[in-house]
């Protein structure tokens, strides 16, 4: 028997690991049953075994079985996420599954990179470092499996598991058939998969980790669930389960491939042992494999529900000298576009008293188009481009600035409320040096599939209107309402990014609930979006667009393409060129908003 915490030779495991056991559910099964059931074989039939052959002959083949068994736990944690959402023990429990397993994963990763230079031979001053990493990593392997912390928690969650009361506070689903869950989870992550197809060749190394996740997940449920299907008809889930394990092997060989680069960095090793082997063009080829085996419980027009990613506004100024506080979705640390949208503001209801309205001076814009798009109160738009203008209720105006443009807002003096959003498009490359232009248009209300009506201001939507404002990327503008009740399904372009922006009311996601500024954002990918709203109906905006596929520097109200434009930009409006030009009519207390003082580092591209 090796020492404590010492691996044995680089060689094919002599102690077999436990694999996975088939499971069997009885078609009668319930949602809580089946929960139990999936858990239970996680815990006895593979963690168990595995758990112990390791501790006695420290085998990789056993670490890995025990880590698969752990991963396979959690992932049925999330395939049965609704019946669990509201049960906090059960979350707390998942959250400490995922952490307390981590140490676990570099042992893994050493072994096999280990062995790929015991294959290759590698020179012994490669190697030797790789041994000592082994060894230290297996070492905290084995300590864990030993610890404390690890006994408490496997007996913290099979005591939560067989608790008699276990989720009476969710008794409804829990005692429902267990079709009524495994259809809608296997659904939901086979979309997650799915929806990385457009964007899939160019993906970093991280997204490629994520879809392999997303990809296990949907294994795992499919191995699960297979015995709930065996009468269904077309692709069993055991054939799209093995599809799915030869693309989880080719990208896991990508992921191995990025760890290696890190590691091999890290001991000052040289990276061309690795570096070039993972093929992308075979992940691409895999998954396309797996879509092609689209699965029975996949409906042909299954829409989407639940966003990619979700982000809560931040309050900030209006700018210049004003009265209101807007919510700014976009940009944000973690997103900078939806399509060619950059700048998302929204206000109100802001109630006004007439002496102090809203009062925005001349300022500059560059390299973007804005869009004012109000749903109550009226603001009167002057723009150096000869531009005049009221900004109204379900009207649309529309600026561009090219290289340079001023305006001024003024609320009217007869409005009392001031409610609506400020959103900007970002021009591309081909387009900076178009002329100044300012367009109006009052789009038609048409009505959506599945309730609720729609008012498109910017592109067009789903064959159902076109707007005719001028833009120079495709791009979809519009706002959405919504009656209590609506089950809104609405076609999207599939190489679109679109986001759903909250105005009153609020959005029910599938799993995700948006209130009021809230965006909710889909990736690449969907072809559909069902919207449906809260029980007091909802007023949202759609935006979207295809990728905008250039960074961009986006400081005050200008965008450029690197810090030097935006210094000459600010230098000309401080200097009064004509770049900018002049608003005629203003009649405010200042006659030019000065620049902000520049940071005192360089802008950088996003």
């Amino acid at each position: 028997m090796p020492s404590p915490g010492e691996p044995p030779a680089e060689k094919a495991s002599d102690s077999p690991a436990v694999k996975a056991s088939k499971l069997v559910l009885p078609p009668d099964a319930t949602v809580g049953d089946a929960f139990r059931a999936c858990l239970r074989s996680c815990l006895d039939d593979h963690l168990a075994p595995n758990e112990a052959l390791f501790l006695k002959g420290r085998h990789m083949d056993n670490l890995h079985q025990t880590r698969v068994s752990w991963r396979r736990s959690r992932a049925a944690m999330s395939l049965f996420g609704p019946l669990l959402k509201h049960d906090e023990r059960g979350q707390e429990i998942k959250i400490r599954m995922r952490e307390i397993v981590l140490p676990l994963g570099p042992a893994r990763d050493a072994d096999v990179l280990l062995k790929r230079a015991v294959k290759e031979e590698w020179p012994a001053r490669h190697t030797n470092p790789l041994r000592g990493r082994r060894r230290s990593t297996y070492a905290v392997a084995v300590a864990l499996l030993r610890s404390p912390q690890w006994r408490e928690m496997k007996a913290d969650l099979r005591a939560w598991l067989e608790d008699p009361k276990w989720l009476d506070s969710a008794r409804d689903l829990r005692d429902s058939p267990a079709r009524v869950l495994t259809d809608a989870a296997l659904a939901k992550r086979y979309l997650r998969v799915a929806h990385a197809g457009p964007f899939l060749a160019t993906m970093a190394p991280h997204g490629l980790h994520r879809v392999r996740i997303e990809g296990k997940k949907l294994r795992y449920g499919c191995e699960f669930f297979e015995s709930l299907y065996a009468d269904a008809p077309g692709s069993t889930p055991a054939a799209f389960a093995s599809a799915l394990g030869e693309m989880q092997d080719a990208f896991g060989e990508a992921n191995d491939i990025a760890v290696a680069v890190h590691t091999l960095s890290a001991h000052a090793i040289p990276t061309e042992h690795v570096e070039g082997r993972a093929d992308r063009v075979h992940a691409i080829a895999a998954w396309e494999d797996v879509m092609e085996l689209r699965p029975f419980w996949i409906p042909a027009d299954v829409p989407t529900t639940a966003p990619d990613q979700i982000i809560t506004a931040r309050a900030v100024p209006l700018g210049g000298v004003r009265a209101i506080t807007v919510h700014r979705t976009l940009p944000h640390r973690d997103r900078s576009t939806v399509g060619a949208w950059c700048f998302v503001d929204h206000y109100g209801p802001t109630p006004l008293d007439g002496a102090q309205g809203m009062d925005v001076p001349p300022h500059p814009h560059m390299g973007l188009q804005t869009v004012s798009w109000l749903f109550e109160g009226a603001i009167e738009h002057r723009d150096s481009g000869g531009g005049y203008g009221l900004v109204r209720p379900g009207e649309v105006n529309l600026m561009t600035s090219g290289r340079g443009i001023c305006h001024s807002e003024v609320s009217t003096p007869d409005t009392r409320v001031l409610h609506g959003t400020q959103l900007w498009i970002a021009l591309p490359r081909k387009a900076l040096g178009v002329p100044r232009g300012f367009e109006h248009h009052t789009p038609e209300r048409v009505v959506l599939d599945g309730g609720g009506s729609a008012r498109v201001f910017v592109g067009s939507l789903s064959g159902l209107a076109k707007s005719p404002v001028t833009t120079y990327s495709p791009l979809v503008g519009a706002q959405i309402d919504l009656p209590p009740g609506a089950q809104a399904r609405i076609t999207v372009k599939h190489d679109f990014e679109h986001a759903l922006l909250v105005d009153t009311g609020e959005l029910r996601l599938g799993d995700v609930v948006l209130g009021p500024g809230d965006l909710g954002v889909y990736d690449r990918g969907r072809k559909s979006l069902r919207i449906d709203p809260g029980p007091d109906g909802a007023r949202l905006l759609l935006l979207g667009g295809e990728p905008f596929g250039e960074k961009i520097v986006m400081w005050w109200n200008l965008i450029g393409r690197s810090h030097d434009d935006i210094v000459a930009a600010r230098r000309s409006w401080e200097a009064d060129e004509a770049r900018f030009g002049a608003v005629e009519g203003y009649a405010g207390p200042v006659t030019r908003l000065p620049a902000p003082e520049l940071p005192h580092v360089r802008l950088r591209p996003r």
